[in-house]
């Protein structure tokens, strides 16, 4: 007889706090360099844009959204956060830097 044992984890999440906050999103005015705190301190939305893509640029936020475009549930995050980018009348600040659109966002 074969015994099955459970584990009692809990699933790992997709990302962690740090790397949920390392994603460019316009509405964020957590960290300085985030769209809505650039517009804040009095950045055009152009040169405001312009530095959220040089951030998503980084090795480290590069990782993360092939982290994310590896999973479902990762895509889905990825596509809800172009769709916020649309709203403010730019595309995904990563789209420039990584060809990974989320393959439900692909036109």
């Amino acid at each position: 007889m074969q015994t099955i044992v459970r584990s009692s984890r809990e699933p790992e999440p997709l990302l962690s706090a740090d790397e949920v906050l390392a994603l460019p999103s316009p509405a964020d005015d957590y960290h300085p360099y985030d769209y809505a705190a650039l517009l804040n301190a009095g950045m055009t939305p152009e040169q405001a844009f312009d530095e959220v893509a040089k951030r998503a640029a980084a090795p480290a936020v590069q990782a993360v959204i092939k982290r994310c475009n590896a999973s479902h549930e990762g895509q889905g995050l990825l596509a809800l956060l172009c769709t916020s980018w649309e709203e403010v009348g730019f595309p995904a600040p990563w789209d420039n830097v990584l060809d990974l659109r989320p393959r439900a966002y692909q036109r």
